[in-house]
């Protein structure tokens, strides 16, 4: 049972993704044809990179012949929440219905560089305090929020044609906020927080397996405790912005804006 309910959700999203970014240029004749090539076999992750490889070898596709219409759900201002905070919540759980990983979000920092650096994060708590995420805080993010907390977080759900853009300030969550969660986080992920020196240089992947198994033998019988360079960030959010696709590229945007402690609510152009 369990396994049919994995190997369904791989195929549905493999679905959206696939159905997105094809249709469009191979006409229904080629992607049914493509799509047969693909669904026989078990749709495991190598199985299905190997399927892929083999498609793009067949397949002569254009991006720029890429093209689909958003027409699933418009988003006037009565449809809109007062709170920001609220509407995301409702969005999420929208999302989260079709797709259980509709809880990532491309989180944003800047660089003691400059730079802009994106990755895709988990939010794992999200009231009117903010949005909050768990990662190594000596990792290339924790970094670069130690020397410029200003963040941005975007969350994209192709499959209700939505996205929304987030910008605030980034702090940490306190030590006993990040303890509780770190406690029922699974055992392996546990000791992988103490195995990874995230984003540091390895010299190859048996470097991670052997600091892994070290880190088992040490925590042998015992409770894994959290890692001190390991918790939880808070962003505060400052700024909202809730897409929804249209037709002919004539989308919804509505912005939230933090003015004297309440959220302004203003439409923009597409």
């Amino acid at each position: 049972m369990q396994a049919s309910v994995r190997n369904r959700r791989k195929s549905t999203a493999f679905g959206h993704v696939y159905r997105q970014t094809k249709c469009a240029a191979l006409g229904i004749a080629k992607f049914v044809e493509a799509a047969e090539s693909l669904i026989p076999g078990d749709l495991g992750s190598g199985d299905m990179a190997l399927r892929l490889k083999r498609t793009s070898q067949k397949i002569d596709m254009s991006y720029e012949a890429v093209r689909k219409d958003y027409a699933k759900h418009t988003l006037e201002e009565s449809d809109c929440l007062s709170d920001p905070i609220d509407m995301l919540d409702h969005w999420l759980k929208e999302a989260l219905i079709e797709m259980e990983d509709a809880n990532a979000m491309t989180l944003t920092t800047v660089s003691p560089e400059g730079y802009p650096e994106s990755r895709v994060v988990l939010i794992r708590q999200l009231d009117q305090e903010g949005l909050v995420f768990y990662t190594n805080y000596e990792s290339a993010k924790g970094k670069d929020i130690a020397s410029n907390p200003k963040v941005g977080v975007n969350f994209f759900w192709p499959w209700l044609e939505r996205q929304v853009r987030v910008r605030g300030t980034a702090e940490r969550i306190s030590a006993e906020a990040s303890d509780a969660y770190f406690k029922s986080r699974p055992r392996e992920s546990q000791l992988g927080a103490w195995a990874s020196i995230q984003s540091a240089k390895m010299t190859a992947r048996n470097q991670l397996d052997k600091q892994l198994l070290e880190c088992t033998e040490r925590f042998k019988d015992q409770d894994v405790p959290r890692p001190p360079h390991w918790g939880g960030f808070r962003i505060k959010p400052q700024y909202f912005e809730f897409w929804q696709g249209r037709t002919s590229r004539l989308h919804d945007r509505i912005k939230y804006e933090s003015v004297d402690g309440g959220w302004k609510l203003s439409r923009l152009f597409p």
